[in-house]
């Protein structure tokens, strides 16, 4: 099971475990879900205002990406954060075997 926790208030969205949808390298879910979180990661080092760290284990199937952006930034941000978290959302819903979604408000 992938499961999928945004932090909006944070700029932080972490993806850890396998989603054990189909073996490795056909499951459409891990692939669906390696394809939104590495998205964001790429989005994210573009910009220099976002200051985006990330931390990623493989062997874990984990990938967690923050960012602390600048005040200018913020909009922005939240909104990149935003689309591939409707992304995550959509998944949950289509492939709730394999996959969850929690947006967690602090």
């Amino acid at each position: 099971m992938t499961r999928v926790i945004y932090e909006p208030e944070n700029f932080r969205l972490c993806i850890y475990g396998h989603a054990g949808a189909a073996e490795r390298g056909k499951d459409i879910v891990c692939a669906g879900a390696s394809a939104l979180g590495f998205t964001l990661l790429a989005a994210a080092l573009e910009r220099e205002d976002y200051h985006a760290a990330y931390h990623m284990d493989e062997a874990e199937g984990l990938l967690d990406t923050r960012c602390e952006p600048e005040e200018a930034a913020r909009g922005d941000c939240r909104y990149l954060f935003e689309i591939i978290a409707g992304g995550f959302e959509m998944m949950a819903t289509s492939y709730a075997d394999n996959l969850t979604f929690e947006r967690s408000e602090f």
